[in-house]
C-alpha cells in the first residue's frame, strides 16, 4: 500500500492505512496481528543467542580487565575495547527492544503499518551502534597485535599491514555511518514511513559490501599472527598452544560469512522485518567473537592469577589444609638445619607447584659438582658461603 500521499489523506483514511498489514501476505495466508510470532522455534533460538552473546562478551571483558588489574598497566587498546563495550550493550538492548515491541522473526504481513516506524527506528539505531563497536573493537585488536608482535621502533611487514588494515577499516566504517545517517532528507524519513515528502537513497545495497569487507578484515586478523607464532624459537607444543589462543578469530570469520548470506537474503526479500532479524543476530555474534579474540591472549594470565589467589584464600580459611611436602630420597643423614631448610623450602614453593633440586654436599671433585649442577629440570637451589679471615695482628691489638 502506497504512503506517498499519506499526509494529505483524511484521518479516517490514515487510520485505515495504519491498521493495514505492512506487506501483502502470500496467497492463502491471513495476517495475524493478535499473535504475529508464528516462527516460535527461530524466535526462541534468537532470544537464547542474544543472551549468550551478552554473557560471553561480559565474561571476556571481565577477564581482560582482571588481567590488566593484575599487571597494573593499561594500554590504549584496552581503553578502546572497554569504551565500546557500552555501545555493544546498546546493540544487545536494541535486540531485546525489538523482542519486546514485536518479536524476532515475525513476518511483515503480521505487522501493522503503525508499528513499522518504531521497528525501523530500533534497527537504524542498532546498526549505527554495531558499526561503531566493530570499527573500534577491530582497531583495538590490531593495536594489540602490533604491540605484541612488533618490537618498539621496528617497521616491518607486520607493522605496516596492521596500520594499513587499521586505517582502511576505520575509514570504511566511518563512511558507512555517515551514509547511513544522511541517506534520507528529511532525517526522520529514515524510519518514519508516514513521512511522504523528501527523498532517500537505497542504503540496503551497502549491507552486502560491508559484510564482505568485515569478513576480509577478520581473515587478516586471524592469519596475521600465525606466521610470527610459528617462527618463534620454541617447541612445537608451545607454538601450537599459542596459535590456538590466537586462532579463536575463526569464530568471527564464521559469523561474518553467515552475515553475508543473510545480508543477501535481506536485500532480495520484500519481507524486511523477518530477514533483518537474522542479519542483526549475526552482527551481534561477530561482535561477541571479536571480544573473545581481543581478550583470549590475556585469559591464561588472568586464570593463573585467580588460581594463586584462590589457593591463598583456601590456605587462609583452612590452615589445616597443608600443602604436600616432597622429601628428598638420600642415603646420607642430614642435620636438623638441612631438614628444616628442605621443609620450609618445599612448603613455600609447593603453592606454585615448582620443585627444587638439592645438591648434596659431599666430597666430590670440582668437575663432578659442576656436572651435577647441570642435571635435571626446574629451579636449582644452591648455597653460597663466604668466609672472612681476620689477620692475627688485629686480634692482638684488640686484646691489648
Amino acid at each position: 500500500m502506497s504512503l506517498d500521499n499519506f499526509q494529505s489523506l483524511s484521518p479516517a483514511e490514515q487510520e485505515f492505512i495504519l491498521n493495514s498489514p505492512a506487506l501483502e501476505p502470500p496467497e492463502g495466508v491471513v495476517p495475524n496481528f493478535a499473535d504475529p510470532n508464528t516462527d516460535t522455534y527461530r524466535s526462541d533460538i534468537a532470544q537464547f543467542t542474544n543472551a549468550l552473546c551478552l554473557i560471553l562478551s561480559t565474561a571476556a571483558v571481565l577477564t581482560r580487565a582482571y588481567s590488566r588489574f593484575c599487571a597494573k598497566r593499561i594500554e590504549i587498546e584496552d581503553v578502546l575495547a572497554f569504551a565500546v563495550f557500552g555501545t555493544f550493550i546498546g546493540c544487545v538492548y536494541c535486540n531485546f527492544w525489538i523482542i519486546e515491541a514485536n518479536g524476532l522473526f515475525v513476518h511483515q504481513w503480521n505487522v501493522q503499518i503503525r508499528h513499522v516506524s518504531l521497528l525501523r527506528y530500533i534497527f537504524h539505531v542498532g546498526l549505527n551502534l554495531c558499526a561503531v563497536t566493530i570499527m573500534l573493537l577491530k582497531a583495538a585488536i590490531l593495536l594489540e597485535w602490533q604491540r605484541l608482535f612488533v618490537a618498539p621502533g621496528t617497521r616491518n611487514y607486520f607493522f605496516w599491514t596492521c596500520r594499513l588494515v587499521l586505517w582502511l577499516h576505520i575509514l570504511f566504517h566511518a563512511s558507512w555511518v555517515v551514509v547511513e545517517n544522511t541517506a534520507c532528507t528529511p532525517y526522520r524519513k529514515l524510519w518514519d514511513v508516514t513521512v511522504s515528502n523528501g527523498t532517500c537513497i537505497d542504503v540496503r545495497a551497502l549491507y552486502i559490501p560491508a559484510a564482505v569487507i568485515n569478513l576480509i578484515s577478520n581473515i587478516i586478523i586471524l592469519v596475521l599472527p600465525q606466521r610470527v607464532i610459528w617462527g618463534l624459537h620454541t617447541s612445537s607444543k608451545n607454538k601450537l598452544g599459542v596459535s590456538l589462543i590466537f586462532a579463536v578469530g575463526i569464530l568471527a570469520c564464521g559469523a561474518a560469512a553467515f552475515r553475508i548470506a543473510d545480508s543477501v537474503r535481506f536485500y532480495k526479500s520484500e519481507d524486511k522485518i523477518y530477514t533483518a532479524a537474522g542479519m542483526y543476530l549475526w552482527v551481534l555474534a561477530e561482535q561477541t567473537s571479536l571480544y573473545i579474540v581481543f581478550c583470549a591472549p590475556a585469559a591464561p594470565k588472568a586464570f593463573k592469577a585467580m588460581g594463586v589467589k584462590w589457593r591463598r584464600m583456601v590456605a587462609f580459611l583452612m590452615p589445616w589444609a597443608k600443602p604436600k611436602v616432597v622429601r628428598f630420597a638420600t642415603d646420607e643423614p642430614r642435620s636438623g638445619f638441612d631438614r628444616k631448610l628442605s621443609r620450609n623450602m618445599f612448603a613455600k614453593t609447593g603453592e606454585e607447584g615448582i620443585s627444587l633440586t638439592q645438591v648434596r654436599s659431599s666430597r666430590q671433585s670440582i668437575s663432578e659438582s659442576i656436572e651435577q649442577l647441570h642435571r635435571g629440570d626446574g629451579i636449582l637451589c644452591t648455597t653460597h658461603v663466604t668466609v672472612e679471615v681476620a689477620p692475627k695482628e688485629d686480634e692482638d691489638n684488640d686484646s691489648r
